[in-house]
């Protein structure tokens, strides 16, 4: 009988764990987009932006490895709204470096599901906005 409490015990622990896993949902696309972006991780911003994102992501990394470590800053940033309509959801968040804390940026990343996975769009054109 402990034996099959201590299985059910295992398999139940497993299930919870796996269900803690990241979700695939606008917020936390965009806070795995961003948080690579300010580890300066551009393989896994690649990897959960659209195919059409990556140009532009090659652009950024080809531009930030011009630069000096210390011209560039320590970035963070925080969720302050999603707004879903149908496939495409528009994130807000605030972004603000370690040199100026107080000094806040108010941005937003647009976020498209394809094939049924959330991805965030970083186009020239959404820039422009």
């Amino acid at each position: 009988m402990r034996k099959i409490l201590f299985a059910l015990l295992i398999i139940a622990t497993l299930v919870s764990v796996s269900a803690c896993g990241k979700k695939n949902t606008p917020e936390s696309v965009a806070d795995s987009f961003l948080t690579a972006l300010e580890q300066k991780d551009f393989d896994t911003a690649k990897a959960i932006a659209t195919p059409e994102s990556e140009g532009m992501l090659s652009i950024i990394q080809s531009f930030m490895q011009s630069m000096k470590e210390e011209d560039m800053g320590v970035y963070s940033h925080k969720i302050l709204n999603t707004v879903v309509e149908g496939d495409t959801a528009r994130v807000s968040y605030e972004v603000w470096t370690s040199e100026k804390p107080d000094e806040k940026d108010q941005q937003e990343l647009k976020i498209v599901k394809i094939d049924n996975e959330w991805k965030a769009s970083l186009e020239k054109a959404d820039m422009a906005k």
